[in-house]
């Protein structure tokens, strides 16, 4: 029921170039979100932002308090299935067995390696 994680990522990485589209990992967010905050009050040009402000309302935490009104509701997900979980990067890595693990690497192997180097996302997969 679910799509492939890296042939998601290898379409989206296809808009690098578009000027619309700015990418933000989430590890990036986790290291420096009011740095990221800057960086997308910069791209749809707000010029003055305080991050602690929207890191109140945009942090992990505070999103997971409320999950209600973040979790997509145009997935079927199955039964105890959390959308939220640690907050934590790296976390991924132990939601599957060393085979579900190896079948990503295979998944990302295949789709992301095809990439042009100039599209290709900073990724560690």
């Amino acid at each position: 029921p679910y799509s492939s994680w890296a042939r998601h990522v290898a379409d989206w990485s296809k808009a690098i170039s578009d000027e619309r589209v700015l990418f933000i990992r989430y590890e990036n967010l986790k290291s420096d979100l009011s740095g990221c905050i800057h960086k997308i009050a910069n791209h749809i040009g707000v010029t003055t932002v305080d991050p602690n402000i929207v890191a109140k309302y945009t942090s992990f935490e505070a999103m997971r308090a409320d999950c209600s009104r973040y979790e997509p509701i145009s997935v079927n997900w199955e039964s105890g299935f959390q959308f939220f979980r640690r907050g934590r990067t790296g976390d991924g890595a132990t939601a599957f067995s060393s085979t579900g693990n190896e079948a990503l690497q295979a998944d990302a192997t295949k789709y992301l390696s095809q990439l042009p180097e100039s599209t290709r996302l900073d990724l560690d997969v």
